[in-house]
């Protein structure tokens, strides 16, 4: 997203989110705006090319996914 969360959020688009960081950016933008936005969660399992680790995605703390309606976890 780097920096675009306000586009997508405006425009009803649906980002898919594959690090940490664009979890965060995501989730807090939907916090501000007092909403939970919709997103698809791209975990890697195992073909190392983009995506979260599950592990890591699982460890996450709920907060970072507060603002966030998780609308399909994605794979390879």
């Amino acid at each position: 997203l780097d920096g675009l969360e306000p586009l997508y959020a405006d425009n009803a688009l649906i980002p898919c989110l594959a690090t940490r960081d664009e979890i965060e950016r995501w989730g807090a933008h939907g916090r501000r705006l007092g909403r939970r936005l919709p997103a698809n969660v791209h975990v890697d399992t195992g073909m190392a090319r983009t995506g979260l680790e599950a592990a890591e995605y699982f460890a996450m703390e709920r907060r970072c996914l507060d603002g966030i309606e998780a609308l399909h976890i994605m794979s390879h």
